[in-house]
């Protein structure tokens, strides 16, 4: 009698075990299957994410591209902000081979660093404008630079006609003379690049000499 209850006891502790055994695997299954859907929704999430960013970056790269490539054309103004409050307006009026009476006592002067050329030289003229500058403001020589149809770099004579600092709300117009390495005829696009100290990238204007 002993041994029949031993031999029912052992038997059903076999299958008590062999169903927790079962029920330990399918849970364990269950727990594998989420944990893996989890992971893969971790990663396409990661993944949604790099794309996003990347496309950000993009977007951010050209509209940085296009705000350092804006070029103005002839008559178009260009203004310099400070905490979006306008500062001062800057405008290329004319790129002309027909020089002023000042620009005709320069053709061929004796002085060689004052001289200008009917073939090689081009007199530009602008207009400039003081939103908000306390101390006047004068588009100085030194912070244009004049590139010719070769992209070098042409010589501006030092000369400047127009030299008003203008108080805030007053307007005024500068005109001044370069010499480019080659002969530059009329309809030939030039580039004038101007950039104060605290600029952190420089106005570009574009235009064809008339």
């Amino acid at each position: 009698m002993k041994k029949s209850l031993l031999v029912g006891f052992s038997l059903m502790s076999a299958l008590l075990l062999a169903s927790c055994s079962s029920t330990t695997s399918q849970s364990s299954s269950k727990d594998g299957s989420k944990i893996s859907s989890l992971k893969k929704d971790v990663a396409s999430l990661k993944s949604q994410l790099k794309e996003e960013k990347s496309n950000s970056n993009e977007s951010e790269d050209s509209s940085s591209a296009e705000q350092e490539t804006k070029t103005f054309g002839l008559n178009e103004e260009a203004i310099a902000a400070l905490n979006d409050k306008k500062y001062f307006g800057l405008k290329l009026t004319s790129a002309t081979k027909t020089f002023d009476d000042h620009g005709q006592s320069l053709v061929n002067s004796d002085v060689q660093s004052l001289s200008i050329s009917n073939e090689k030289s081009v007199q530009f003229t602008f207009n400039y404008i003081n939103y908000a500058d306390d101390e006047g403001f004068l588009p100085s020589l030194q912070y244009f630079t004049v590139y010719g149809p070769d992209n070098v770099a042409a010589t501006i004579v030092n000369q400047q006609e127009g030299q008003d600092s203008v108080s805030i709300g007053r307007s005024s117009n500068t005109t001044f003379w370069a010499n480019f390495s080659q002969p530059i005829k009329a309809g030939d696009k030039v580039q004038i690049e101007f950039k104060m100290d605290n600029q952190e990238t420089p106005f570009v204007f574009s235009a064809q000499v008339n």
